[in-house]
């Protein structure tokens, strides 16, 4: 039987699927607790079963059990739906729970079913992935997890967890796993962010250090905390996104290495997370980054990274691993999965650099990125390479040195205002001047915000936000007033000349390329206005000008002239 056919087999109960699965599992725990000689003879399971079953016993023997087994009394506490149950499903589930071939579910999967289990839950290969990274040699010390809703990374390894959270559940699913998979989980339950229970033996203030950590904190949440002072490693302030906040607790516990997975924002985002990811490479504490394919959670379509923290690490480099690749995935019904596990965790135990899917960074070059930790800026193609290699034989300059640049903002209507066009990255003209646009606003053209970014003759519009990458170059004679829409950076030159040859820059495989490098997200993806202002274009020389400005007005005349063709082809079509 698969594991399909196992949920398939439980949904025709009068149960839903996670409480099916709980009392299956309950009562292996019963079927093994009954085996110590310590429990009384018309409690054991196998005693039950013998006699003439009433569904009305089963709650009052698992309340006996309670009273020795801590499992029992925190089933009952989640199981009102147990009076209900029939004496069918009863025997329905001993069959399954005596079927010692049957291993095709662990206790883990509960929380996969749970109703109200609204945080995400790593997979197990997510699990397997995150141990063996942090594992090395035939350590057998305690692995500290704190925050992880899941104990997927237990089937990962023997050594004994401590794990950490404010989800009570989880201690039911800890000791189910204890006892029926044999499992060595030792689970608190706390908020270890507002006051850190493991602390160094005879300390109030020094808090445990464990050799490995790992942690897979819930996702997706923009909160900011209040740290209790004492235990804030790094910044001067206490109020923390909730991110850092996560991360720091797990630095704070960490004596040599630790795995952290974290929202792939936490790797290019501004403000507080920048200072982090500068602290980070500042103090040589990590080791390497892995970007996780997306969508690659179940139920939930998020992008992740996992950091690797080696407060022992021995050189100023950086491992970067892309696992975005087709390499290592494949499709296991409806969701992808990793092909190799092993493979994945071979390249980061050797440091190897592969094309297209890792390379080893320095810190310093790290530094020339603002400390930026996008995957795209550091792991490239093949093509990529030889187009930087293209040029180096140039003299290059940050394009915030030859060029005035702000991101445009958003306008409110105004009942009583004029109106402008707002450009949109749909509405750049594929070839030469961008004259007008499909949406117009009616906005105060009379306040100082709109003197800012009206646009003037020659601007170069970047789109930067959701699409990127288009151009565009307004007319030199603007008609009617235009805007441009929140998407956009405005790049605005001294003479006309160098806005042609940038627009054309930009355009360019070559600029194509680099912007995408530069692309951070992909939900919502995005150039960050600091990277377009430390863009680096060639400073070509005047006869490289005037050949640029001449493909200018070359390309005009091709477009043109498709334009022309596609109105013969309509023509064709049309007398046809």
């Amino acid at each position: 039987m698969g594991k399909k056919d196992f949920l398939n087999a439980l949904s025709r109960l009068n149960l839903n699927t996670a409480d099916a699965i709980e009392l299956y599992f309950m009562l292996k725990a019963w079927k093994i607790v009954s085996q110590l000689d310590s429990v009384d003879e018309h409690l054991k399971f196998d005693y039950f079963f013998q006699q003439s079953i009433e569904s009305k016993y089963l709650e009052e023997i698992f309340k006996s059990l309670s009273k020795n087994f801590i499992v029992f009394k925190l089933y009952l506490k989640e199981a009102s739906h147990l009076k209900k149950v029939g004496i069918h499903t009863i025997k329905y589930l001993y069959e399954f729970a005596i079927d010692s071939r049957l291993n095709i579910i662990r206790v883990n999967d509960i929380l996969r079913y749970k109703n109200n289990s609204y945080h995400h839950i790593p997979s197990d290969q997510i699990g397997e992935l995150g141990v063996k990274l942090l594992l090395d040699g035939d350590c057998t010390r305690s692995i500290y997890m704190p925050f992880t809703n899941g104990f997927s990374c237990s089937y990962a390894s023997t050594n004994p967890i401590i794990a950490e959270n404010t989800y009570e559940y989880n201690a039911f699913i800890t000791e189910l796993i204890n006892i029926v998979e044999d499992g060595n989980i030792e689970f608190i339950l706390n908020d270890a962010l507002d006051e850190p229970s493991l602390k160094e033996y005879g300390s109030s203030r020094l808090l445990r250090q464990f050799d490995m950590v790992i942690s897979f904190p819930p996702l997706s949440s923009r909160e900011r905390r209040d740290l209790n002072s004492k235990f804030i490693l790094t910044r001067r302030d206490k109020n923390l996104t909730i991110d850092i906040a996560y991360f720091l607790h797990v630095l704070s516990h960490t004596s040599k290495r630790a795995v952290i997975m974290m929202p792939v924002g936490l790797s290019y985002r501004t403000g507080a997370e920048a200072e982090f990811r500068e602290y980070l490479v500042k103090k040589n504490l990590l080791e390497a980054l892995i970007q996780l394919p997306p969508n690659f959670h179940s139920g939930a379509a998020l992008e992740t990274t996992l950091f690797i923290i080696n407060k022992d690490k021995k050189t100023d480099k950086t491992l970067f691993i892309n696992l975005k690749s087709d390499t290592f995935l494949t499709r296991d019904s409806k969701k992808m999965i990793f092909k190799d596990v092993d493979a994945i965790v071979d390249i980061y135990k050797a440091q190897k650099e592969t094309e297209g899917v890792s390379a080893l960074v320095s810190n310093e070059e790290i530094e020339k990125y603002n400390y930026n930790l996008s995957i795209e800026r550091y792991v490239i193609s093949k093509k990529l390479k030889e187009l930087k290699d293209t040029l180096s034989s140039y003299k290059l300059i940050k394009l915030q040195d030859i060029a005035q640049i702000r991101r445009s903002q958003l306008f409110t209507e105004k009942e009583n205002g004029q109106s402008v066009y707002e450009l949109s990255p749909s509405d750049f003209s594929r070839a030469g001047f961008t004259k007008d646009g499909l949406k117009v606003k009616t906005i105060n053209t009379k306040s100082n915000k709109y003197n800012i970014y009206k646009l003037m003759p020659y601007d170069v519009l970047l789109s930067a936000k959701g699409t990127i990458g288009k151009v565009a170059i307004i007319a030199d004679e603007i008609q009617k007033p235009m805007i441009a829409s929140q998407a956009s950076e405005i790049i605005r030159f001294e003479n006309k000349k160098d806005a042609i040859v940038v627009y054309m820059f930009l355009k360019s495989d070559i600029g194509q390329a680099l912007l995408k490098q530069l692309t951070s997200g992909s939900a919502m993806p995005q150039i960050a206005s600091s990277d377009i202002k430390g863009f680096l274009v060639p400073l070509f020389s005047e006869e490289q000008k005037k050949k640029m400005v001449s493909n200018f007005y070359r390309e005009i005349e091709l477009y043109d002239e498709i334009d022309r063709l596609e109105g013969e082809i309509k023509g064709v079509h049309g007398r046809f």
